[in-house]
């Protein structure tokens, strides 16, 4: 993958442990205080619609304004007037989307599920929240997209912990008096906060009022990319919002624990992914550029590999001890046993989505760079189609677990059919022989963590796990290094010297 992408990833990956951490700790709040109660059901609900535009927002402006850019960043003058360009349009964008989400939200709310009521009205409370926040996400997206584009990717990220904090502030100190409103209260101030700390990016890159316009060639570009680049991120985002539909009509507390797992399975995709999923691109967009494409696609190919190669011991793992993940992280407070049996139940569909998630993130940026977006937006749709129809059959004869059931073939068909329709081909013989070693390894390892029995030494549950995972990490060493897996000594070499080159 080269030096600069591993030593970015690493950097981008080392902020992405904390703010997984912060995750975990907020959701760990939530489950105390809201459990999976109606309030509970009520706020995914609100948020479901707005966190999805939010989530295509991110991606968006990195996917369009990165490959965009490119080519002038060295030149100050016309750097200066794209910017000033689709400042103002993300500006009018923020504002429009905004009024319109806080002014119609009831009735949004009524169109996409079947909530009434008391549940209708407090969703449409939090919504108006929601709505605000969505609209700083929106803008804050493209700020961040500034910072990548000079490979600047450690300190936004940072930033992108601010907001997490503001959920934890907002839950132990508002949560007492305002419910579950004092959970989106203090997301809110926290995300103005870390807009307004992004904003200078602006000034660096040359923005001046002065050459604000709308006729941009580079907003023309924006436009024109908008619909197919969102349509291609909508298979990562658009999810919830279809879960919001189907599970209002399924009993109390269905959508809190889709919640629960959902949270789980992205913490872990968020700690393998995420480093790679934001660095890469620029890369593969110069590749491009330069018509490389015998290293775009050795990039792809190496990045899909070590993705897996993390994602299947991960996911294996949770297979075999999510109950006692689910009830270490959230039975507590209002979240009881029953909480705990009902997500550790549904767990394992997700964790099987999980597997083909993760490296279709990275097949996307592939997808971007050679800018095919609008096949891979088209492919997109259809299967988001084929989820809507997947999950409103499934949970109509197997409740919540059918569209468990829908998430894991989701991903598994979108996956599979994303990759062989990718040219220059991403995958090879060495992929596929070295995750089926991979997986091998995983299940032998925590097959025998799990029939260890430690229950006897009557260790806290905690302490419990942690030990199982030992077992499990030293199993998995040893037989990688007995099937001869030589990408495992690689991860601990490039790992051990980036951390050395940082240090230095």
């Amino acid at each position: 993958m080269g030096v600069g992408i591993g030593r970015s990833s690493l950097g981008v990956t080392s902020v992405t442990v904390l703010s997984v951490a912060l995750g975990m700790v907020n959701q760990i709040l939530i489950a105390k205080y809201y459990g999976t109660t109606r309030a509970l059901d009520s706020y995914l609900v609100a948020s479901a619609i707005p966190f999805v535009i939010n989530g295509i927002a991110f991606s968006l402006f990195s996917s369009i304004v990165i490959p965009s850019l490119t080519d002038i960043k060295n030149d100050p003058d016309q750097l200066s007037i794209a910017v000033s360009n689709l400042t103002c349009l993300a500006i009018i964008g923020s504002i429009i989307l905004v009024l319109f989400g806080a002014i119609g939200r009831r009735h949004i709310l009524e169109w996409a599920t079947d909530l009434v009521g008391e549940d209708l009205s407090l969703a449409a409370r939090l919504a108006s929240y929601v709505w605000i926040g969505t609209g700083l996400g929106i803008f804050t997206s493209f700020l961040t997209s500034l910072y990548y584009l000079n490979k600047e990717f450690a300190y936004p990220a940072f930033l992108g912990l601010v907001p997490t904090v503001g959920m934890i502030l907002g839950a132990v100190v508002l949560s007492p008096s305002l419910d579950i409103e004092g959970l989106v209260i203090g997301w809110v101030i926290a995300m103005t906060l870390a807009f307004l700390t992004l904003l200078p990016v602006l000034g660096k890159h040359g923005f001046a009022w002065h050459k604000c316009s709308m006729r941009g060639p580079h907003v023309a570009q924006f436009i024109y990319a908008l619909w197919p680049i969102a349509a291609s991120i909508a298979p990562f985002t658009v999810l919830p919002a279809i879960d919001a539909y189907w599970v209002s009509r399924l009993p109390e507390g269905s959508m809190g624990h889709i919640g629960y797992c959902t949270k789980i399975v992205a913490a872990v995709g968020t700690l393998i992914v995420s480093g790679i999923y934001v660095v890469i691109l620029p890369y593969l967009s110069e590749n491009v550029m330069g018509s490389d494409y015998g290293m775009l696609s050795q990039r792809l190919q190496v990045a899909i590999k070590y993705v897996l190669m993390l994602t299947v011991p991960s996911a294996t793992f949770l297979l075999f001890f999510g109950n006692d993940v689910v009830s270490l992280l959230f039975e507590r407070g209002r979240f009881s046993s029953v909480s705990a049996e009902a997500v550790s139940s549904l767990l394992p569909f997700y964790v099987v989505g999980l597997l083909a998630m993760t490296p279709s993130m990275i097949v996307s940026r592939g997808y971007v760079a050679l800018h095919r977006g609008r096949q891979f937006g088209l492919l997109g749709l259809v299967f988001v189609a084929l989820y809507w129809i997947m999950a409103g059959s499934f949970s109509r004869h197997y409740s919540v677990h059918g569209i468990g059931l829908a998430y894991a073939l989701y991903w598994t068909l979108f996956f599979f059919v994303a990759v062989s329709l990718l040219q220059p081909p991403v995958i090879n013989r060495d992929t596929v022989l070295t995750v089926l070693k991979c997986a091998a390894c995983s299940v032998v390892s925590s097959a025998f963590a799990y029939s260890t029995n430690l229950q006897t030494l009557e260790l806290p549950a905690g302490i419990t796990l942690l030990l199982k995972s030992s077992i499990v990490v030293t199993m998995f060493v040893l037989l990688s290094v007995l099937l001869r897996i030589p990408e495992i000594g690689e991860i601990k070499a490039r790992v051990l010297c980036l951390v050395h080159k940082r240090s230095g």
